[in-house]
């Protein structure tokens, strides 16, 4: 079995194909671990969870966007912000395909992780947590909003400090949630100490990118805007 970490997806179902096609990915022997925000942005939302709860041995981490599809799954109700952070086509998308009312993504988007740690003590979380206190003790919100720990990251990097003390003592962490582009000018995989962010742009300008967690090998889609012609 081989162990895979996949980026924020964020609807782009076309690059999340490519690049299972890359690895010639096992559905039923290879796990995938994907980092959180399956949804919202470019218009397959549905076609990916469909493709995700196709994988038998997967590890779904909950993103912000999927709670806010989840939300509305449960409620019929969404914050009036969504729509603005990709809920529309989300929505749209939903709604078009009949999926507004299955149970079974329901049901898919209740059962996400907050974060897992696998067997070689290595976390995979969306967003980040604090390094000052135990998984445990620590509020939900922080696993799939906070961009503090990537921020530390960042400013350690920076300031020649050092990596920061790590009370859980985790040997790597894997996250998504914070686009790296915008912070590095390039499109590939972010390594700062013992952190990997796996989130390329997807959701924008950027690419799908899919890792390999123990040899760090990974591949990435095309820029999922040229995979998305009629919506660029």
């Amino acid at each position: 079995m081989k162990t895979y970490v996949l980026g924020d997806i964020h609807g782009a179902h076309r690059a999340m194909k490519q690049v299972l096609r890359q690895v010639n990915f096992n559905y039923n022997e290879d796990r995938l671990i994907q980092i959180g925000d399956i949804v919202d942005g470019w218009p397959d939302a549905v076609d990916c969870v469909e493709e995700l709860m196709k994988i038998k041995n997967l590890i779904a981490i909950r993103g912000n966007h999927d709670c806010w599809l989840y939300d509305w799954l449960e409620t019929g109700r969404y914050d009036s912000y969504w729509p603005e952070f990709g809920g529309t086509a989300t929505m749209k998308d939903y709604i078009r395909k009949d999926k507004d009312n299955d149970k079974r993504h329901l049901r898919f988007f209740e059962n996400q992780r907050d974060y897992f740690v696998d067997e070689q003590n290595r976390l995979f979380v969306h967003a980040g947590y604090s390094l000052h206190e135990p998984l445990a003790v620590q509020p939900s919100w922080v696993f799939y909003g906070s961009r503090d720990y990537f921020s530390l990251m960042l400013r350690c990097l920076r300031n020649d400090t050092g990596a920061p003390k790590d009370v859980n003592g985790f040997h790597e962490v894997f996250i998504g949630h914070t686009q790296t582009p915008k912070y590095t000018g390039h499109d590939k995989p972010l390594n700062v100490f013992n952190m990997w962010n796996v989130d390329q742009g997807c959701k924008s300008e950027g690419r799908l990118t899919l890792m390999n967690v123990d040899t760090k090998e990974y591949v990435q889609s095309d820029l999922v805007f040229t995979l998305y012609p009629e919506f660029a």
